[in-house]
């Protein structure tokens, strides 16, 4: 081998090394074998779903007989941590209350009664903590469940099989997105906790009634697979997909096809050719997963007629006080991009930097740019070459 052709094969390693890292979807090949613990998750799905009020069951996908720990002394502790970051900052104390509130609310939470407790007092008992999450663009407050959080060497998720990934490919769903003229797009309303658990696995956590930090924390236990959980994001999907199959003779083709296909985990995004279309679209997918507990919510399209069909409480936020026929159409964030939905363009917002040209500023512009199908790679590339 010449030194000419040492030097290509090198160059051409270093040259897949990038693509792949760039473009990790690429890969997934979807003929792999499913792995025995795949194999193992959906046939428990299969075996224990049930239909609960209107809503999907499946189990935690435990590996096996698991004996948990008693974690009450570290729940306590996180606890105690979390009483001091929220004593210290009103807002997110606020917005951590009315979160909660919501999940008891809605049943996806219920206090346990102080008898139950005294019954329960010395056996295996799980207690999940958890904590806040700022969403930098939107400033709300989600919170996760510290599932991954070890009690004597244990965990969770160590127990939990997180089961095959059934989310559509991202770069896919974009580009289907923007194949045809008129454009939809919706999102689940808390999707992971419209997915039941049963009786027997629900695991508690920590909290002080109507956020009330001076008495004592109360145990609450979870009714819904959480945001936290490895087996959450595949419990959902599971689901989802089941809700259209089981539903598939009650409805068109091309609406069992959207939810399967045109998901992206909560995001729902379609694009098709005809207005007419669309509406009939929206109404199938949404009458067909609320059988399954799952309600579509802001809802948006570049369409005026499309959203005219649609009831204002279902709209987008940025719908809500604005005259659909006669003011412009305002811009959306969707799945990381920013959609300009009056000119029906996908744009990106890269706040300003400091124009001094360190290495650290030039990374720090090009890591703000979340472009998942590369329509950036063309000026991306030159602070690229830079580095």
């Amino acid at each position: 081998m010449t030194d000419v052709q040492r030097i290509n094969d090198r160059l051409e390693d270093q040259l897949k090394t990038y693509i792949n890292f760039e473009f990790p979807e690429c890969l997934s090949d979807p003929t792999l074998s499913p792995s025995k613990e795949d194999k193992q998750f959906m046939e428990l799905m299969d075996c224990e779903l049930k239909v609960v009020n209107g809503h999907y069951q499946v189990p935690l996908p435990f590996r096996g007989d698991v004996n948990m720990p008693n974690n009450k002394p570290q729940a306590y502790m996180y606890a105690k941590h979390l009483n001091g970051r929220l004593s210290k900052d009103k807002d997110l104390l606020e917005q951590y209350t009315e979160f909660m509130n919501k999940m008891e609310d809605k049943n996806y939470s219920e206090r346990v009664p102080e008898e139950e407790l005294e019954r329960s007092e010395g056996k295996s008992t799980w207690y999940i903590p958890h904590h806040a999450v700022k969403h930098p663009q939107k400033k709300t407050v989600r919170v996760v469940f510290n599932c991954p959080s070890r009690y004597k060497g244990v965990s969770l998720n160590d127990q939990l099989l997180q089961g095959p990934d059934l989310t559509n490919r991202l770069h896919g769903i974009i580009m289907r997105w923007r194949q045809e003229y008129t454009a939809i797009m919706a999102d689940i309303e808390s999707m992971y906790y419209q997915v039941y658990v049963p009786p027997e696995s629900k695991d508690g956590g920590l909290w002080w009634p109507n956020g009330d930090l001076t008495q004592d924390p109360q145990v609450y236990r979870m009714k819904v697979h959480v945001f936290g959980a490895i087996s959450s994001p595949t419990c959902a999907n599971y689901a989802l997909r089941r809700c259209a199959m089981d539903n598939a003779d009650k409805y068109d083709t091309h609406v069992i096809e959207a939810i399967l296909h045109d998901f992206y985990v909560d995001d729902f995004v379609k694009s098709v050719k005809e207005e007419s279309t669309a509406g009939r679209l929206v109404t199938g997918v949404k009458e067909c997963l609320a059988k399954g507990g799952f309600n579509l919510v802001k809802w948006m399209s570049n369409s005026r007629t499309v959203l005219e069909t649609i009831p204002s409480e279902d709209r987008a936020k940025g719908l809500k006080n604005l005259d659909i026929r006669r003011e412009d159409l305002p811009v959306e964030r969707t799945l990381g991009v920013l959609w300009n939905v009056e000119s029906d363009q996908i744009g990106f917002n890269v706040k300003e930097v400091d124009p001094k040209a360190t290495r650290r500023n030039i990374l720090s512009v090009i890591s703000q740019v979340y472009d998942p199908i590369g329509i950036t790679a063309p000026y991306i590339l030159k602070g690229k070459k830079i580095l």
